[in-house]
């Protein structure tokens, strides 16, 4: 039942029709990057913040603002450390007291933004990105998510999602930096498909990619 209502939001139409949100994510990242001049950028560090920045906007269909970026970032942090930190005890001082104390800021996030959904779709106005796709969605019998559910899957997307992404793109960038020819390679591909489909990221573009796929 669970799967099945989950499952739209993460299929090849739904990731299409994130795509303009990701191109726009992405390029504001790089140039941000950019202005950072000779100090550079530490790659892990910054990938982990386009990372999270991006899950929780195509999750929730919308740009954070930077300073509740930071403060969810933070919070997501706590819950990560804590959850593996002995002893655990719920007192104030323990990481996991700090854990379960971040990971109910985070529900109470995606609560109120499954409540927000819920008035917009009430008032027939359509909600984007995962979020909206879990509010409205029924299975053949009707049944919908709870917003306890909503809000633990999406939390669940954050874990499954975060680190394993930013940890792969990091480990990409570094074997990239070792391998010139295949760089100048993606870089040559990159070109043609730009030539051939425009400037814009779409799901053709993406499929023309087959040596980036590779």
């Amino acid at each position: 039942y669970l799967r099945a209502l989950l499952q739209p939001a993460f299929s090849a139409d739904a990731v299409a029709a994130y795509l303009p949100d990701i191109e726009a994510l992405v390029s504001r990242h790089l140039q941000s990057w950019q202005g950072a001049g000779r100090e550079g950028v530490k790659a892990h560090s910054a990938l982990k913040t386009l990372t999270f920045d991006f899950i929780l906007q195509i999750v929730m269909g919308r740009s954070i603002p930077e300073q509740q970026l930071q403060r969810l970032g933070k919070l997501f942090s706590a819950l990560t450390s804590g959850l593996l930190a002995w002893p655990y005890l719920d007192l104030p001082f323990t990481a996991w007291h700090k854990a379960l104390a971040a990971q109910a800021e985070l529900c109470s996030f995606f609560l109120q933004g499954c409540a927000e959904a819920r008035q917009q779709l009430a008032g027939g106005l359509a909600v984007p990105g995962v979020l909206g796709r879990l509010v409205a969605a029924a299975d053949e019998q009707g049944n919908r998510l709870t917003d306890q559910e909503i809000a633990h899957n999406l939390l669940l997307v954050l874990f499954a999602g975060h680190d394993t992404s930013s940890t792969t793109l990091t480990r990409a960038l570094a074997n990239l930096q070792d391998h010139p020819r295949v760089m100048q390679r993606l870089r040559e591909e990159q070109a043609a498909v730009q030539q051939r489909r425009g400037g814009a990221i779409s799901a053709d573009a993406l499929r023309d990619m087959r040596y980036a796929d590779a």
